[in-house]
């Protein structure tokens, strides 16, 4: 028999304690008819104490414990008999609950032990699918496993610390996105042939995050050099406010900023209602309209404005052509639309109404070239979310046209023709470079790790683009996290009302908490 009490209170007390920690006294008996081996407090599923049976009586154990308990869980007793005959008889209590905070108790490894076996049960059912005459019978019954997976992975997600703090929008984001962030089974694990980025440059593989960080300065020494060092960025840059309008809810500014030391650019603040300091994001397109969603021409292209309606603040910036043009070949045009972004960033970082450690960057096409090269040359950007840039170097694809001089080809005295790269229109600038040491843009990837990226995926960047995607869940999983790097797929090349909904979810998820996720280093 086993008895057991904390503070006091009989099994099943549910015990409520403010933020901070809760202090329990256990104290308990245990009688057996045949001699003990040994009795456990266990909380959250791991063994706290342990007790053995008196000295002079075998059969008994009694005992008062202190436990100091840190985060909601709970708290039970069990008892046994040593094995005889391999069999073993025990006790086990009900739990004693305790909540900390209003956190619900999680327990990672459980969770994930459901993720991983769910996904046993999803790779088994696509194999039989594949191999029946009639595949349809099986798409009712892999959507209940991809629900039930969205649930446990939300689960261990949660419990490991990805989101503390997260906001019920978070949450509820999370069940809707969680299996973007694992690739097709074909493709699990699948490095292409891409040089890991965890190699550094004497062929020493990066195995600690001090390594990483090694290896995260050659990266960034690497891509530097070849495109052009950046300028300093401005000091305390800010958003000088030209016009001031009250839209559908929020509030709209008509705003310029010194984006470089010698360039001002005018732009679109949406600001949500409340005082809060809340999370942002910063949408870079060919136009500031369009972000805004004030170019009709430009549908589902307006992130800023979408973003501001689900209480985001957005800055929406358009491309200063002559700009970057004029700097090239010195500072490829892709690295100075990345250091325009940086500064841009500042700006946004110094309102008030913005929380500087929660600010997003996205772009599509064009855009998405850009976002992607700005969340990888400046770290502070929170999270990365690129819709159908190509992700990767691929002259097969027109366009996925890095190669052009206004991205990365800007080569002084060479005027190169538009178009794909030929034997009578060869490679130059930074491009030609990169290409030539092997380079690819799956490093970029790796620059944003441990922050968040997702790939809005369309017409250039099709799922095979996870054999580059992989080696930044590799770098992330070395870094000890999980579920940071998302990929969605679409038919064509624009962006969809379901492509952007899960684009507004990544936001929302790893934005909507009080801090965001952490930055990738200097």
């Amino acid at each position: 028999m086993l008895f057991a009490t904390v503070n006091g209170r009989p099994v099943g007390t549910r015990f409520e304690a403010p933020a901070g920690s809760f202090e329990a006294r256990v104290e308990f008996e245990v009688l057996g008819r045949d001699p003990l081996e040994k009795a456990e407090i266990v909380v959250g599923g791991e063994v706290a104490a342990s007790f053995a049976p008196e000295a002079d009586n075998p059969r008994r154990i009694a005992a008062r414990h202190d436990l100091r308990i840190g985060r909601s869980t709970w708290i039970a007793l069990r008892a046994f008999e040593p094995v005889r005959n391999s069999v073993v008889r025990f006790a086990h209590t009900s739990p004693f609950y305790v909540t900390i905070g209003n956190a619900r108790p999680r327990d990672p490894d459980a969770a994930r032990f459901y993720v991983r076996w769910i996904d046993e049960l999803i790779d088994a059912t696509e194999k039989k699918q594949a191999a029946a005459g009639n595949p349809a019978p099986f798409d009712s019954v892999l959507a209940a496993y991809r629900r039930a997976r969205a649930v446990y992975q939300a689960a261990a997600t949660s419990a490991e610390g990805v989101l503390p703090g997260a906001s019920a929008d978070a949450e509820a984001a999370w069940a809707r996105i969680s299996a973007f962030f694992r690739p097709p089974a074909e493709l699990a694990d699948d490095l292409g042939a891409y040089r890991s980025p965890l190699l550094l440059d004497d062929g020493r593989r990066a195995e600690t995050p001090a390594d990483w960080q090694k290896r995260r300065e050659e990266i960034l020494r690497c891509w530097h050099g070849q495109m052009g060092p950046w300028p300093p960025l401005v000091e305390k840059p800010r958003l000088e406010e030209l016009e001031t309008t009250a839209r559908e809810g929020f509030t709209q500014k008509k705003v310029r900023l010194a984006a470089a030391t010698d360039l001002a650019i005018e732009g679109y603040l949406l600001v949500p209602p409340g005082d809060a300091p809340r999370p942002a994001v910063l949408v870079v397109y060919y136009d500031a309209e369009s972000g805004a969603g004030l170019n009709p021409k430009s549908p589902l292209r307006d992130f800023g404005y979408a973003l501001t309606k689900r209480g985001f603040v957005s800055l929406s910036i358009g491309w200063p052509r002559e700009y970057t043009d004029a700097r090239g070949p010195r500072l490829q045009p892709l690295s100075c639309l990345a250091y325009i972004a940086a500064n841009c960033w500042g700006a946004m970082a110094a309102r008030p109404e913005v929380d500087g450690r929660r600010i997003g960057v996205v772009g599509h096409s064009f855009g998405g070239k850009w976002a992607l090269f700005a969340g990888a040359l400046w770290q502070k950007f929170a999270c990365v979310a690129v819709s159908d840039p190509g992700i990767v170097f691929d002259e097969a694809r027109a366009n996925v046209n890095y190669w052009e001089p206004w991205y990365l080809g800007a080569e002084e005295g060479v005027k190169r023709g538009r178009g794909l790269v030929t034997a009578q229109n060869p490679r130059t600038g930074a491009y030609k470079r990169l290409m030539e040491a092997g380079r690819d843009l799956h490093e970029l990837h790796a620059l944003i790790a441990p922050r968040p990226l997702l790939v809005s995926g369309g017409a250039e960047d099709s799922p095979s683009r996870w054999k580059a995607l992989n080696h930044a869940v590799a770098v992330n999983r070395m870094l000890g996290q999980e579920n940071r790097v998302a990929m969605t797929n679409r038919q064509g090349h624009s962006p969809t009302e379901e492509s952007n909904e899960q684009l507004y979810l990544f936001f929302e998820y790893f934005l909507k908490r009080p801090q965001a996720p952490a930055p990738a280093g200097k």
